[in-house]
């Protein structure tokens, strides 16, 4: 059995992004999907402050929301592939 060289695993990745890419496609661009867009829109924060007075720790959370949206809305708007290219590129900071 032939060992696996050493582009084999940048194949591999490519084509779990193209796959993830389709999944979003399929998931969002359909009419449940928008309608899911447009419930996310509501919860996440989209149109509104995060910002809770006094309270810190909601306000983070609500941060949290709205990033997941974001997310979203990036994959929607870019391909896949140019998304996690710019990841990779430079290291997540957790913020």
């Amino acid at each position: 059995m032939a060992q696996p060289g050493p582009g084999d695993k940048a194949v591999s990745h490519q084509a779990r992004i193209a796959q993830l890419e389709r999944h979003y496609v399929r998931c969002f661009e359909t009419e449940d999907g928008q309608q899911v867009l447009a419930d996310l829109r509501q919860v996440c924060f989209v149109e509104q402050s995060t910002y809770v007075p006094g309270c810190t720790d909601a306000m983070l959370i609500n941060e949290g929301l709205r990033r997941v949206w974001l997310h979203i809305e990036a994959m929607l708007k870019m391909k896949i592939s140019e998304a996690y290219v710019k990841r990779d590129q430079k290291p997540a900071t957790g913020t």
